[in-house]
């Protein structure tokens, strides 16, 4: 770069050539001030919109995602498992995708681990019923498999992000996405040695805000605390 500079400055008189700049370190503790100040999560609760009491203990009361209730007719496993899948989708700072991926893993962590204690309990029963009636043991043993079946089966039905907002929607807290379309792209596959181009829909997803308030807004007192505060 030195060497460029001084042909510049003798073939061609540009002594305004400015040297080439190092680049700045950057500053771990500025950059931590920063997340600090920007950092939605971390912001202050002194300039709330209900600086009292009541209004905050209202604020606290807003029903989230999280606090799913699955239907009574699902057991303990099911349950905890969808309850789970709630979790996962109400932190901010997890992308869909993401939050996939993590439902995803931890379902195939499940079905092993059932799997597995299904085998181990079989053949423990097998070890240990080796003087009862056969009839009797392969009946324990399918009692055992149909348990194990039937704490699986949830994984199974909510296998897809269609399935779990499908779920999701019953808590009435959960608004769904909506979709509309951006646009077409050109999407180019190869098919028996021939390249064929189909033109491929781009959707976009949004959550209206007037779903969000008559959500908000049908908390109870809610509004009255609003209009009362506004005034």
């Amino acid at each position: 770069m030195s060497s460029l500079r001084s042909h510049i400055l003798r073939k061609h008189n540009e002594a305004s050539v400015e040297p080439p700049q190092k680049k700045q370190k950057l500053n771990a503790a500025e950059i931590n001030y920063e997340n600090e100040c920007t950092d939605n999560f971390n912001l202050s609760t002194s300039h709330d919109v209900f600086p009292h009491e009541a209004g905050r203990n209202i604020l606290e009361s807003v029903p989230s995602t999280s606090q799913y209730i699955p239907p009574d007719n699902f057991s303990v496993s099911q349950k905890s498992y969808i309850n789970f899948i709630a979790r996962i989708y109400s932190y901010p700072d997890i992308s869909r995708h993401r939050a996939l991926e993590i439902i995803h893993n931890v379902r195939d962590l499940v079905r092993n681990v059932l799997k597995e204690n299904n085998q181990a309990i079989s053949n423990t029963l097998d070890m240990e019923l080796h003087d009862i009636d056969a009839q009797v043991k392969n009946k324990c043993i399918t009692q055992v498999e149909t348990i194990t079946h039937d704490n699986s089966s949830i994984l199974q039905d909510l296998n897809t992000e269609h399935l779990i907002f499908n779920e999701l929607e019953k808590s009435k807290n959960f608004i769904r996405p909506q979709s509309f379309l951006l646009g077409e792209r050109p999407d180019y596959r190869r098919r028996k040695q021939i390249t064929e181009m189909k033109m491929t829909p781009v959707n976009a997803q949004f959550i209206p805000i007037r779903f969000v308030f008559q959500k908000l807004f049908q908390l109870p007192s809610l509004l009255i605390e609003t209009l009362n505060y506004v005034q």
